[in-house]
């Protein structure tokens, strides 16, 4: 019952690790300083304060990370400075999870049939704790 507890706390949470957070933007002013912000709700907002707009055009916008929001989470996104890098990038951190699931769903089962399901129980929590352990120690 504790493998599948922690297994699906692992499953839930990968979605929340790669939620991009809020956005404040800015255009630039007569001068070329970036002072001019863009209201949020706006539709400028919405198609100019994303990162696939700021990413490819850092001339014509200023963007930060509004930390006061409650939907900004400290999560692998700005941990890892992942805000501008290419989509497929972030859809490999939550498929390597599922990937590894998919591969030793049919390969583990049959292994604790065989040799007995105790000692696969008992590695896989180990597993699951250095796991957890390094994922605790990473920056």
């Amino acid at each position: 019952m504790l493998g599948m507890g922690t297994n699906g706390y692992m499953q839930y949470q990968v979605a929340y690790l790669l939620l991009y957070p809020k956005f404040d933007c800015y255009t630039a002013d007569s001068s070329g300083q970036f002072t001019v912000p863009i209201l949020d709700g706006s539709d400028e907002y919405t198609t100019h304060c994303i990162p696939s707009y700021f990413c490819k055009n850092p001339d014509s916008i200023s963007w930060s990370i509004d930390q006061s929001s409650d939907i900004t989470l400290h999560n692998w996104m700005t941990s890892y400075d992942m805000i501008c890098t290419d989509p497929y990038v972030i859809g490999l951190f939550g498929s390597m999870f599922f990937t590894g699931m998919a591969l030793c769903s049919p390969i583990l089962p049959s292994l604790s049939d065989k040799y007995g399901r105790k000692w696969f129980f008992v590695g896989c929590l180990v597993v699951n704790a250095i796991t957890f352990g390094i994922m605790l120690a990473l920056p």
